[in-house]
């Protein structure tokens, strides 16, 4: 078995020369016979004196009679020759040569050694022991021992029988026969001279060390200003160094030749150059890569390096022959059984308390294990995650990792360690890895501003996906897609509900506003009705478009939440909000109502009052048409600048004023009666409902007259004056049984109070009855017209009751009696008939002046059949018959009653005879107009009635001469005039003085 070159030169200054060797395909002694030393002049770091001492160790290793004695003596021999050489060197060097001569001659004789990989190389299924040995750092056979032998049959990969194959392999090296070895020096320097070899002190060579300068030409690179930046350089040891620049000389070598990297495996083509520290390339070497635009290990490999660069390749052209995820994976077989269960215990998700309960040790014990076997392995994971990166790409998901590994444990070993990475950053949410280069490290927080920014508290994200990737850019991530800003979203609790995401305890507020902006044409009725088809149909909308949104079950609450941020739902209208993107409104419009407001002394402003104030401003320029509308839209645009109430708003830190307070205040400012069109003046766009709810609320504030009102304390009146009007009132119920009307009232105090009432400018009932009732409302009872005394007999005051108790009608009533009694009164003739109609009620009419009280009248069930019968005969000709056509009433049944017209319509009325009364709308309790239908009849009016009869007989028109004559001879009036209604009748519109008869009109209404 030939000798291997590690055995000659298994010192560590020949390791450049071994690597060189090895690369060119020289791995035995024998094979160096036809070897050129002076190719070696190409490689970095080799110097001529390196060279002179390789050649000079060949030498005394091919020369078959030397002894170990005459190995040292030739070693000693080379030593002086050098010594020789450099008489003219200053002392310093010299010494440094002869440290030199002294080590080559203590190791004149050593154990022969070789590199591991160059001794396993061609064993079978070695690959898992060589990277073990290696990521454990033993490069040489000389540093292995049977530990290593002894755990090298748990590799994956690796049987017994394999491991102790490589064991018989190690004895037969170790029992091989020692070699001596020899070296010499020269004096001459290269570019590529390492700088322990340079004529420098341990001082100078320490610092230029620290920064990674490895070679005479990274140190002529540095510049003086460079020098003095290095940490601990002084300015002696900088004056040291630029004194031996300036006086060194060496030749630079022709790059006539062209090398290329042929063994690095395809996997491993796109892990970026600026990796290659992890392997051991110097800052200076990547830096020289990156200056020959090579990004990636595979432009290194797709263009001639020239042999500087290639010295410089080599190892990467070693270490990337096998791919980093196989170098990763033997990494993992290698670690001891702590690391490595801790390693997979964490992967699968175990907390560090668990995994130290299992491994019998403390939780910091894990942590430490972990850490140290992290840092062990992270190296080999970022190129891993290098061999995913390309220049255009700056992420990669754990499924991208998964597919580089034959099994997932592995990747998941990958994806654990890369987590501890300072080359890239996990994001647990895409389950990705980032370059920290591209994104920083501060990446989760740009994630979150954009996520505040562009999506807020929600947005539709399918409708808005133009903004959201244009947004992207602009924060720059538009490294990251749609799906991830997805993920992102629903990592920091927010929630998709179709196409809409949210996030909030009620979601379903801003998600409503989305569907209302959407799918409404303008606005929404929002109420607790829950019949409202609003939001019926906002339900069935939420329920198609945004499943899994949860609403209220109530309209109630859905309201309440809808409507409790004034910034996305506008109030639009009574009970009805549009959403803010629908309306159109001038911006400086509204600045001038809100200097306006600021400007004005009134503390307080009715919606309505502004409105009617801006009304034409509103219509020409927006779209906001009513005063809730404009309520909506101040409380979106000042939220702060004013407290809002339902009908007014109010200037912050001012007091309140109602339009109780304006309205008071007005009446008192102007000392008399206003009306309501006085007051509509003085407040702009309050409205009569809003006056009549404030005279109602406001115990000073009466009502004058129709729609005019006062203030009391507006009257001026005396003591004697207010007595005066007392005993007139007290006089007055007394003749009259406890009552007294405001006329009554009236016609006696105007000639008693005769001051009171011009000082007050008092000329009606109605003004001297709301004074009094203000007066003395604790005295007596009031409800105009009437002014009742304390005791009087009803509960509920109301003219029937007053009327009932007068007349003493409990069980029948004179209609003569009843008008005598409002004539007493002083009740007038409208009041009168509204009192009797509502009096009446409760009677049957047996002729035209008595009633008697309904449960006292009595009629037999028989004479209602046999006056049904009656009746029937009536009708039966022309389905109608008129009161006015009977004149004899001898054929109708015997009754107690006296038979007329006005009972035999209360009969009708008030029983079920089979037949209804129709009368023409205008009444006179004098006489009897109805006309006798049966129930089943077509006509429900009047006018139903003479239309049928017309379109019956044929006549299309007829004017109204003729139309008189024919309402007379069919007995339909009785009087001398077309009753109203029918001038104002659809189906028979009269025109030019005829009445046009349509023909298809209908029987029915």
């Amino acid at each position: 078995m030939s000798e291997s070159i590690y055995t000659l030169y298994s010192d560590e200054k020949f390791e450049k020369i071994r690597y060189y060797l090895g690369e060119r395909g020289f791995i035995s002694l024998d094979a160096l016979v036809n070897f050129d030393f002076d190719e070696l002049l190409f490689v970095p770091g080799v110097s001529e004196l390196l060279i002179s001492e390789a050649k000079q160790l060949l030498f005394l290793y091919k020369s078959p009679s030397s002894t170990a004695e005459e190995t040292a003596s030739v070693a000693e021999h080379v030593c002086e020759e050098n010594r020789a050489s450099l008489e003219n060197v200053d002392i310093d060097e010299a010494e440094r040569q002869n440290d030199q001569c002294e080590i080559l001659s203590q190791h004149a004789v050593r154990i022969k050694d070789a590199l591991i990989t160059d001794v396993y190389s061609n064993v079978p299924r070695s690959a898992p022991f060589i990277i073990k040995c290696t990521n454990n750092g033993k490069l040489y056979m000389s540093q292995l021992s049977d530990i290593d032998f002894d755990q090298a049959a748990n590799l994956k990969g690796l049987g017994i029988a394999s491991a102790e194959n490589l064991r018989k392999i190690y004895i037969e090296f170790i029992n091989s026969p020692s070699l001596p070895a020899d070296y010499s020096v020269n004096e001459s320097l290269h570019s590529s001279t390492p700088i322990e070899y340079l004529p420098l002190s341990v001082r100078a060579k320490n610092c230029i060390k620290q920064v990674g300068i490895s070679s005479l030409e990274g140190l002529l690179s540095l510049a003086a200003e460079d020098l003095m930046n290095i940490k601990n350089m002084g300015k002696k040891t900088c004056q040291e160094i630029l004194t031996f620049r300036e006086n060194a000389s060496f030749p630079e070598p022709e790059a006539s030749k062209l090398y290329y990297l042929e063994d690095v495996v395809s996997e491993n083509k796109p892990i970026p150059i600026a990796l290659l520290r992890n392997i051991g390339v110097s800052e200076q070497e990547i830096d020289l890569f990156l200056k020959n635009n090579c990004i990636t290990i595979g432009d290194l490999c797709t263009r001639g390096l020239t042999p500087r660069e290639y010295s410089f390749a080599r190892i990467v052209n070693n270490y990337m022959s096998i791919p980093v995820t196989e170098r990763f994976v033997y990494a993992i077989d290698a670690l001891k059984d702590s690391a490595k269960v801790s390693m997979l215990r964490r992967c699968n998700g175990a907390t560090l308390e668990e995994i130290g309960k299992e491994l019998q040790v403390t939780r910091e014990r894990v942590r430490q294990i972990l850490a140290k076997t992290c840092r062990k392995l992270v190296g080999t994971a970022e190129l891993v995650a290098g061999a995913l990166f390309s220049s255009d790409k700056a992420t990669f998901t754990f499924s991208n990792l998964m597919k580089l590994f034959s099994t997932e444990e592995s990747a998941m070993y990958c994806k654990l360690v890369l987590q501890e990475s300072d080359y890239v950053h996990y994001l647990s949410f895409f389950d990705s890895f980032i370059n920290i280069a591209v994104c920083g490290s501060d990446i989760e927080d740009k994630l979150k501003e954009f996520t505040e920014e562009v999506i807020g508290e929600g947005i539709n994200f399918y409708d808005n996906l133009e903004l959201i990737e244009s947004e992207l850019k602009k924060y720059n991530l538009d490294y990251f897609d749609a799906v991830d800003i997805m993920n992102f979203l629903v990592h920091n609790r927010y929630r998709f509900y179709g196409d809409y995401v949210t996030k909030g305890s009620q979601p379903y507020a801003i998600v409503c506003h989305d569907a209302v902006r959407k799918f409404f044409r303008f606005d929404i009725k929002l109420d607790s009705d829950e019949d409202n088809e609003d939001m019926r149909t906002l339900r069935k909308i939420i329920a198609k478009r945004y499943h899994g949104l949860p609403l209220p079950p109530k309209n109630r609450a859905l309201t309440a939440g809808m409507t409790r941020d004034a910034s996305r739902l506008i109030l639009s209208g009574r009970g009805r909000y549009c959403p803010i993107e629908k309306v159109i409104y001038s911006v400086s419009l509204f600045e001038e109502i809100r200097t306006f407001i600021q400007n004005s002394s009134q503390t307080s402003f009715y919606y309505a009052e502004l409105f009617s104030h801006f009304k034409g401003r509103f219509m020409a320029e927006t779209n906001i048409n009513n005063l809730n509308f404009l309520h909506g839209m101040l409380k979106f645009l000042y939220p702060g600048e004013f407290e809002y109430e339902r009908d007014l708003m109010i200037k912050i830190g001012e007091l309140r004023q109602d339009v109780n307070d304006r309205l008071s205040k007005l009446l008192l400012k102007n000392g008399c009666s206003m009306t309501k069109a006085d007051i509509k003046r003085a407040i702009p766009g309050i409205n009569d409902f809003v006056i009549s709810f404030s005279v109602m609320r406001l115990p000073k504030v009466i009502q004058w007259d129709y729609n005019e009102f006062n203030h009391m304390d507006n009257i001026i009146i005396s003591r004697e004056e207010r007595l005066m009007l007392f005993n007139v009132i007290k006089t007055q119920t007394e003749l009259h049984n406890g009552y007294s009307s405001d006329t009554l009232l009236f016609n006696v105090a105007k000639d008693i109070c005769k001051d009171f009432f011009a000082g007050n400018d008092i000329k009606n009932p109605q003004n001297l009855y709301y004074v009094v009732s203000c007066l003395f409302e604790s005295d007596y009872r009031f409800r105009r017209p009437h002014i009742l005394s304390k005791n009087f007999p009803v509960q509920e005051i109301s003219a029937a009751n007053i009327a009932q108790v007068l007349l003493h009608c409990e069980t029948d009533l004179n209609y003569e009696k009843f008008c005598h009694l409002a004539t007493e009164l002083g009740w007038a003739e409208g009041t009168a008939y509204s009192i009797f109609s509502d009096l009446e009620k409760d009677f049957i009419r047996v002729s035209e002046n008595y009633y008697i009280r309904k449960n006292y009248f009595c009629i037999s069930q028989s004479l209602i059949n046999s006056l049904s019968e009656l009746l029937q005969e009536l009708v039966s000709k022309s389905g109608y018959f008129a009161f006015g056509s009977i004149f004899d009433y001898e054929s109708f049944p015997k009754c107690s009653y006296k038979w007329n017209g006005f009972l035999l319509e209360s009969l009708i009325t008030e029983y079920n005879t089979g037949f209804r009364v129709i009368s023409p709308q205008i009444r006179d309790r004098r006489y009897q107009r109805g006309i006798i239908i049966p129930n089943d009849s077509p006509f429900i009016t009047f006018e139903d009635l003479v239309l049928g009869r017309l379109i019956a007989d044929g006549i299309s028109n007829l004017s109204e001469t003729e139309l008189l004559k024919y309402l007379k001879m069919r007995g339909l009036i009785i009087t001398s005039a077309i009753p109203q209604e029918l001038y104002k009748c659809p189906k028979m519109p009269f025109k030019n003085e005829v009445f046009i008869v349509k023909d298809k009109a209908t029987k029915n209404p």
